[in-house]
């Protein structure tokens, strides 16, 4: 496992033993995001100080530092063969470089804002980025050129793309259309009255799409699937990560749960707002919602049935499931709750953070969670099944030194 910190500094750890296997040194600010090379053999950082790193893993050491950008380097992607490398930044920049000699280029692209994420593909030679804009853009690497530019159709673009990468859903000047991110060709025009607010099948090649009275599920060719009404206008929609379940959260409060397939009706969970989530859980015929303040609620998917509800004191509290259906966790600012998913009882407070969470996630080895703070630590818990409000204490902390500076911003000392 590789880890980093706002101190900048990397670390590798041996999962087995959890132990650090090499300190790989520091960039001078934040380092956003760490990814292995598709052999595993390399690690790229992408750092506030405007420099993306390479590093060695078998004999860490610093590799290369690749130097050009202006402001932070927000992430890094290498391409499927691991010989290149793209980068995109908040100066509104995004570069593709050589790994095996460390010369770069520039994408030139007007500077018209950060660029948040960078992919290869949809096919080969071509990059694709997410610009600040809500825009997506494809690019072919050779020769280096702009073919073309998309509007997408919601805030979040992955939400707009289809999980192979190759249909997006576009909202430009009010014309809702499914293209083809390849060739840009229009694959379906859709209705001028439909909403841009869609949702594509995460295993088949599929999208539910609203419109101001109902929810259908349509094949990219414009085949009707499924249509269910709706009763009041549409502020999110999605899938269970599965695609068997699918829900349509209603600006009345509603939640709608449908089939993933047929759009029959399931249940209705009443009570939401616009900044709800939602986990839907097939697996263990459970749902779990929040709402402010700090309101969560389980749900029976077979019957719609409230199975148990608490509150929390943040108010939008972060939530996961464990991979077995046995925990439900809620994340606060400085403890994490673990609960039995169902009936709701008491498995574990954990407490020890020293600073804000900022994720908690369970491991597949049953039992198992790692959390980390805004301090640097990162802690390991083993979890007892089924034990009523026990606090537990780390079983292993992976601690780093902080400056004094940081100690100070995170309220330390």
């Amino acid at each position: 496992m590789a880890t980093s910190s706002e101190d900048g500094n990397i670390k590798l750890w041996r999962t087995a033993s959890w132990r650090p296997v090499a300190s790989l040194g520091a960039h001078l600010g934040v380092v956003y995001r760490i990814a292995f090379s598709p052999d595993g053999e390399a690690l790229v950082s992408t750092s506030f100080d405007e420099t993306v790193r390479t590093w060695v893993v078998r004999s860490p050491r610093d590799r290369s530092d690749l130097k050009g950008h202006t402001n932070a380097v927000q992430s890094a992607v290498t391409s499927p063969d691991g010989e290149m490398l793209a980068t995109a930044s908040r100066d509104g920049s995004v570069r593709l470089w050589n790994l095996g000699t460390g010369q770069g280029e520039r994408l030139a692209r007007p500077m018209t804002g950060p660029v948040f994420d960078a992919a290869f593909g949809p096919a080969p030679g071509q990059l694709t980025l997410n610009a600040w804009d809500k825009n997506l853009e494809v690019w072919s690497l050779r020769p280096m050129r702009r073919l073309r530019m998309f509007a997408v159709a919601r805030d979040t673009v992955g939400g707009s793309v289809s999980p192979e990468g190759r249909l997006v859903l576009t909202n430009a000047s009010g014309k809702p259309q499914l293209v083809d991110i390849s060739s840009g060709s229009v694959v379906l025009n859709l209705p001028p009255g439909a909403s841009p607010l869609g949702a594509f099948h995460p295993k088949r090649p599929l999208f539910l799409l609203v419109s101001a009275e109902e929810v259908t599920l349509l094949e990219p060719s414009g085949g009707l699937l499924a249509r269910a009404a709706i009763r009041s206008a549409a502020s999110e929609v999605g899938y269970a990560s599965d695609g068997s379940l699918a829900f349509v959260r209603q600006t009345n409060g509603d939640i709608v749960v449908l089939d993933g397939l047929t759009l029959d009706r399931k249940v209705v969970l009443p009570g939401h707002d616009e900044f709800s989530r939602v986990i839907l859980l097939p697996a263990c015929r459970t749902a779990v919602t929040t709402s402010r303040p700090g309101r969560v609620h389980v749900w029976d998917l077979s019957s719609g049935a409230s199975r148990y509800e608490f509150s929390m004191r943040d108010e939008l509290p972060r939530l996961s499931a464990s991979p077995d259906c046995a925990r439900l966790s809620i994340i606060g600012d400085d403890l994490i709750r673990v609960l039995s998913l169902a009936d709701g009882s008491d498995i574990a407070v954990l407490k020890g953070h020293s600073a804000k969470i900022r994720f908690a996630k369970f491991l597949p080895q049953s039992g198992t969670m790692l959390s980390a703070d805004e301090a640097g630590t990162i802690h390991r818990w083993r979890l007892p099944r089924s034990i009523g409000d026990l606090v537990l204490d780390a079983e292993q902390s992976l601690p780093r030194r902080l400056s004094a500076d940081q100690e100070r911003r995170f309220g330390l000392r």
